[in-house]
């Protein structure tokens, strides 16, 4: 079950709007059209247009299915700064009734681990929550080889925050922390949160994302829960985790019931997304899609139309690079689009 909002920025995306007067007229054939008091390009406006140069066209006031209509809206351009880098902190809930969920966890995080190293990412992750083998009241978790190194140690690529984190302050922790480990993460990359908890958050979605959006190195941070979705599919669960619900709607991340039958199908899941949030360029503002237009700008900012190998996808209100056409480590993203 998905919740999608997806804002999986590299950088802080530079958004520029101009509000327009367009004009829907026709042409001399009875097409209609649309075109821009401004001067702009013409908006598509999902209608046919006729052959020729669509700005040229006037009104025709003997077509009677040719109705002229004014509406304002904005032309909008974002710019992204591609990366390569992919940065996921795991916030894990170590109370009494997770046992099972802490032990799927830490025998599939190399699976995790390995999804998104396919991908090509330089990727690194951080776990919150408490380190070592106690299982019972306090549960804790050692991750293994090769993520970490021997005896849970940190490495490279990992790093984790030994602390207890409890069923209902996954979210209080993390903010209290992150000051702690902020030099482990890298400008630029895309950040990644994973809660997992079988209950509820005492914090409330939108006071958790104001303060943690503060941090500008989080900001298009995207967050995914592996969480307690029905008491209907799943009746060990504490309570159902609305809050991270609301989270992962706000920045379109994905959602998965903690009462998952295979945790290597869920890490697997989980590295898939992460891997393909560096394919995705979350927009602003809800487009036209038939205005949509990208471009690669080099250092000299020349523009090159990027025709091929994308699609807008309005579940994640982002452009979608194919696999193959993913921008390369450092290329300037442009996004040109008239809103609806």
């Amino acid at each position: 079950m998905r919740a999608r909002s997806f804002l999986v920025v590299v950088l802080l995306p530079l958004l520029g709007c101009q509000e327009l007067t367009v004009t829907d007229v026709c042409d001399g054939l009875g097409i209609r059209v649309c075109k821009s008091d401004a001067g702009a390009r013409p908006l598509a406006c999902g209608l046919v247009r006729g052959e020729g140069d669509p700005g040229a066209a006037a009104p025709n006031a003997n077509v009677p299915e040719c109705v002229q209509a004014t509406e304002l809206v904005q032309s909008c351009e974002e710019q992204f700064v591609q990366s390569n880098g992919a940065d996921t902190i795991w916030v894990i809930d170590n109370s009494a009734s997770m046992t099972d969920e802490i032990e799927g966890i830490r025998a599939n995080i190399n699976a995790f681990a390995e999804r998104v190293a396919a991908s090509g990412l330089d990727f690194r992750v951080v776990f919150v929550t408490k380190r070592g083998h106690r299982v019972g009241q306090v549960n804790e978790i050692c991750a293994p080889e090769p993520l970490a190194s021997a005896r849970c140690g940190d490495t490279e690529i990992f790093h984790h925050v030994d602390v207890e984190v409890g069923s209902n302050n996954p979210p209080d922790i993390l903010l209290a922390k992150l000051p702690d480990f902020r030099d482990k993460l890298r400008d630029g990359a895309r950040k990644s949160i994973i809660f997992v908890t079988d209950d509820n958050a005492r914090l409330g979605a939108n006071a958790f994302l104001n303060e943690l959006w503060m941090d500008p190195m989080m900001t298009g941070v995207t967050i995914h829960g592996v969480i307690g979705m029905s008491k209907l599919d799943c009746r060990s669960i504490a309570a159902e985790g609305v809050e991270y619900e609301l989270m992962a709607s706000q920045t379109r991340g994905l959602l998965i019931p903690i009462c998952c039958d295979s945790y290597d199908r869920l890490a697997q899941a989980l590295g898939e997304e992460v891997a393909a949030n560096n394919a995705r360029f979350p927009l602003s503002r809800v487009p036209n899609e038939a205005t949509v237009e990208v471009f690669f700008e080099d250092d000299e900012g020349r523009r090159v139309e990027v025709t091929e190998g994308w699609a807008y996808d309005p579940a994640l209100r982002s452009v979608v690079f194919e696999e193959a056409a993913r921008p390369e480590a450092g290329t300037r993203v442009i996004i040109r689009y008239f809103t609806s």
